[in-house]
């Protein structure tokens, strides 16, 4: 049995949260009635979701039974050609490399495979064009479990693509194509608002232009959902500021906080220390910020207490009681001392 994403063995009902064990009895009394073929073996998997038990083919066939999604997410869909070499090529020459990849990249489908692997039911708002990359993509979508009903191909254009080199050591350079990704525009958006009802996560990326992703944010909040936005890659084009209060969760590097605060600034890009962004972002109606550090793990403020708009990292000083592993969210009508309690390890909720 399937439920949110992992397999049940039938057999054993010792693993079953208390709520599913007499619908796993229900389960098991079901597959032994099924009919099997020549081999013995049963016809169909019984795959249980939230909104129904039904008998399909594979647990990817869920989406054709369930109508509303969990997250939603808007983004770009990107195919990845990664070369791996022993060092970057100096300017006209030619390098032998000893490694190739193609994959399925992207900000925005990686955070609706993630999500699809906690066990959400996920939607993709994207774009893809007319050709076999876009047509392996789309495969690989719905293999992979995720409502493909609102991503939709462009005629005449190319899917999105990045050239990705990577070195012995570790470093890369990222040519970035965004193609059929800038043929999205806000009435796409709006016609798939359908889609966060009944939703309880956004997700998006700057992959996409930054009306789209206000005008997503914009309908997520009309409908009581948690917001996540990810300001990667770095774009020209200006970040409204009017944005930030209706962001959740703002997720981004150090390269990307400078750029973003510099533009809302509005001085010339320049390196900016990390709790100088968390304090402007959350000076500015920033909610919950989140760090990543590459190799030094992430770190998180929030702007719901004095106490907690200091950074804190994996590498900070925690009290010597362990915290509690449950990630909650900070409630705005909490008593400030309650709120700058509730702390806990960033390296569990990141």
């Amino acid at each position: 049995m399937v439920y949110a994403g992992r397999t049940f063995d039938l057999i054993s009902l010792g693993e079953y949260p208390s709520c599913l064990r007499r619908y796993a009895q229900s389960c098991r009394r079901w597959r032994a009635e099924q009919p099997r073929d020549r081999g013995g073996t049963r016809m169909r998997t019984f795959v249980f979701t939230r909104s129904r038990l039904t008998g399909l083919s594979s647990p990817q066939s869920r989406l054709n039974t369930v109508s509303m999604p969990q997250a939603v997410v808007l983004g770009g869909l990107v195919t990845d050609l990664l070369t791996y070499a022993p060092r970057f090529p100096v300017a006209g020459e030619t390098l032998v490399a000893h490694g190739f990849q193609i994959g399925f990249g992207g900000k925005g489908a990686n955070t609706a495979y993630m999500c699809v692997q906690l066990g959400l039911e996920t939607a993709l708002l994207a774009k893809l064009g007319d050709d076999q990359f876009g047509e392996n993509y789309l495969r690989y979508l719905k293999t992979a479990g995720m409502d493909t009903s609102h991503v939709t191909v462009q005629k005449n254009c190319k899917t999105s693509a990045s050239v990705i080199t990577v070195t012995d050591s570790g470093e890369n350079t990222i040519v970035y194509y965004p193609g059929a990704a800038d043929e999205l525009v806000e009435e796409d958006v709006d016609r798939a608002e359908h889609l966060f009802r009944g939703a309880k996560v956004f997700a998006s990326v700057f992959e996409t232009k930054l009306c789209n992703v206000k005008r997503g944010v914009e309908i997520a909040k009309r409908n009581g959902l948690i917001t996540y936005v990810n300001a990667a890659p770095i774009v020209p084009d200006p970040f409204p500021v009017e944005m930030l209060p209706q962001i959740d969760y703002l997720c981004l590097n150090e390269v990307e906080g400078s750029a973003l605060v510099c533009k809302l600034k509005g001085i010339p890009t320049e390196s900016l220390e990390e709790q100088e962004i968390v304090d402007y972002l959350l000076q500015h109606g920033g909610n919950t910020i989140i760090l990543t550090r590459g190799a030094k793990g992430a770190a998180f403020a929030t702007g719901y207490s004095p106490l907690s708009r200091k950074l804190i990292g994996p590498k900070s000083q925690w009290p010597e009681k362990p915290l509690s592993r449950t990630v909650s969210v900070p409630k705005t009508h909490w008593p400030e001392k309650m709120k700058a309690q509730r702390c806990f390890y960033a390296e569990m909720c990141i």
